[in-house]
């Protein structure tokens, strides 16, 4: 009998040490699902400031980035889904509507995978607090919700020979090239010849990776805008700032050179692919400038998130150059004259732009 008592003492404890640690469990759930609502910083309105960004910029090495390292959840009040994303947005799968934006914290969907022998611990930290910037920007343009992993596969090569050797594999007329981005394996490959190009390039490329997992299929002059864009992004977690190349610009600050208005720039797919490396610099240059333009003031970022989000409605595709172009012509009406006009004054040296959310998107 006393056995028996014992027998059944213990499955007691037992019973009561596993409904514990199940208490436990949804506790911990619990408390991390708060963290992140208080950690999220969802962004609901842009606005820039151009002429007060230089004073921005100082701040770089100081900007303290806080976010969490979920590589493989995706939590929201709607969805707690385990899953490894085909980083292409064409054949991504679809999770579903996500309503409430504020649960969202952008950080949560980065994840960056760098190697080689141009990697030291301050270049890397360097390169993740900028990509950290251009993956917060995205979520303005594309919408938070809208959001997916994006894993950026990097490989930083210091020996010329070594980088070179690796792309003649892939892409034998970029050998010459300063980094290169694969859409067959998500990954690229970076040419090391100094830090700052190298984070510069790391940039660039990373770019195409993410337009290829939250857009799609883009037009060459929005994807390489976007990409030569960013390059020079920096300033701080909750103030951004972008500033001017110099290598697309002359000293009085005017595009370095011959101006492409938008329809010409928008129909000239064919001179990208076949074009002589002048062509192609230039093409470059425009597209960078009209990026430029459309980050430079509020309802010029709006007409750009409508182009972009309605680009990945389709990602499988591109729009039309025509479609584009009545598209901006609604956001903005007769944009173009409004381009020439902004381009008759000196380019502004950098773009800053500061995040709040209004009570209307709570």
């Amino acid at each position: 009998m006393n056995d028996k008592r014992l027998t059944i003492a213990l499955v007691i404890c037992a019973l009561l040490l596993l409904s514990f640690s199940l208490e436990q469990d949804s506790v911990e759930i619990a408390h991390s699902n708060r963290e992140i609502k208080a950690k999220a910083a969802f962004v609901s309105t842009v606005s820039v400031d151009a002429h007060q960004a230089d004073k921005h910029a100082s701040n770089n090495t100081q900007s303290e980035f806080v976010y969490s390292h979920r590589q493989t959840e995706f939590l929201s009040p709607y969805h707690w889904v385990r899953y490894k994303l085909n980083a292409d947005a064409c054949k991504a799968p679809d999770l579903g509507k996500v309503e409430d934006g504020d649960s969202i914290n952008p950080f949560d969907f980065f994840e960056l995978n760098i190697e080689g022998d141009g990697v030291s611990q301050a270049f890397l930290e360097k390169l993740e607090r900028r990509l950290m910037l251009v993956f917060r920007l995205y979520g303005v343009l594309i919408g938070n919700e809208n959001l997916r992993r994006v894993a950026l596969n990097l490989t930083v090569y210091k020996q010329s020979e070594d980088y070179e050797s690796y792309v003649e594999t892939i892409a034998p007329e970029r050998t010459d090239s300063l980094g290169i981005y694969s859409r067959k394996t998500i990954s690229a490959s970076i040419r090391y010849n100094n830090e700052s190009q190298a984070i510069e390039t790391s940039i660039h490329e990373s770019v195409h990776a993410i337009t290829h997992a939250l857009i799609g299929a883009t037009p060459r002059w929005l994807n390489e805008g976007l990409a030569v864009y960013f390059e020079r992004i920096g300033g701080s977690l909750d103030e951004p700032v972008v500033s001017y190349n110099a290598g697309w610009v002359k000293e009085d600050m005017s595009l370095r050179y011959d101006s492409i208005d938008f329809w010409q720039l928008a129909g000239m797919e064919s001179v990208w692919n076949n074009g002589t490396r002048p062509e192609i610099l230039s093409l470059y240059a425009n597209s960078w400038h009209w990026l430029y333009f459309f980050m430079s003031s509020n309802d010029r970022v709006q007409a750009l998130q409508r182009l972009i989000r309605t680009e990945r409605k389709l990602p499988c595709t591109v729009m039309d150059e025509s479609e584009i172009l009545e598209l901006l012509n609604t956001a903005i009406p007769n944009f173009e004259v409004d381009f020439l006009r902004w381009e008759e004054s000196p380019l502004e040296q950098s773009q800053g732009f500061s995040f709040q959310v209004t009570e209307a998107n709570k």
